[in-house]
């Protein structure tokens, strides 16, 4: 399931099924916000968390339980959210995550990890330090079951994944490999098990093969051929009217 903002709305769409339903939208902060949708294994409920970021405000984190209709401000993360990117959370095991910033010291970089049973965040460790990250390029992701950091240097990509959850000394070096095209780190959506690496280079889906160094296009039927912005759906095959309470589907996202 993917969230989505739109100008006049919010919604929750599920791909697989065709449904989507319109949530409560609540006020957009001047400096943008971030978004994380997340499911509650403990509970068996669906949560959609907004950190807000109002000026010189301290951030508020606003959490809507799907089917409630009722936002809830449940404070100030104890982190800075300023500039995050990317903006949409990284959902891994109930828990959201975000790359951060320490409030007591804004050069110090950090993953800020939202437990979505117990609403509460709490700090992990970068595999590198703050210094070593300061004029590189990192992103946070997933790669097979574990919490992965894509970090460049110069014109090589490292994977790192964090083999045991929370333990700073588990951060393990997975994969490198030289960046094919400029700024295709940026955009890098998944790792396959044939060895590939899939992203956008120029608005189009690209294949990267490790061994042979092979960059090709790749064409997926249904997907536009431009492709401004992407992310790695997880399928799921449950119902939103299922999980939506007392609220109301608006329709199908998708036409047959």
């Amino acid at each position: 399931m993917v969230s989505t903002t739109l100008p006049v709305s919010l919604l929750i769409s599920n791909p697989v099924t065709r449904e989507f339903l319109s949530l409560p939208i609540h006020s957009i902060g001047e400096n943008g916000d971030c978004y994380g949708f997340g499911f509650s294994p403990i509970s068996d409920v669906y949560k959609l968390v907004q950190v807000t970021s109002l000026g010189g405000e301290p951030d508020q984190v606003m959490v809507l339980t799907i089917g409630s209709g009722i936002w809830r401000n449940i404070g100030h993360p104890g982190y800075s959210f300023y500039r995050v990117k990317p903006r949409h959370g990284i959902y891994l095991n109930g828990v959201l995550h975000w790359i951060g910033r320490s409030c007591r010291d804004r050069s110090r970089r950090l993953v800020c990890a939202f437990d979505v049973e117990s609403e509460g965040f709490q700090e992990l460790p970068l595999p590198l330090s703050s210094d070593a990250l300061r004029r590189t390029y990192f992103k946070l992701g997933v790669l097979k079951g574990w919490l992965s950091v894509i970090h460049k240097v110069n014109d090589v990509i490292i994977v790192w994944v964090m083999k045991d959850y929370g333990v700073k000394e588990s951060w393990t070096k997975e994969l490198e490999f030289k960046e094919p095209v400029g700024s295709f780190v940026t955009s890098i959506l998944k790792f396959t098990d044939q060895g590939q690496v899939l992203g956008l280079h120029d608005n189009q889906l690209m294949a990267y093969t490790l061994a042979t160094t092979n960059l090709v296009s790749v064409k997926v039927d249904g997907l536009p051929s431009r492709i401004s912005q992407a992310w790695e759906l997880v399928p799921s095959f449950v119902l939103l009217k299922d999980i939506a309470g007392g609220l109301q589907l608006e329709g199908t996202i998708c036409q047959s």
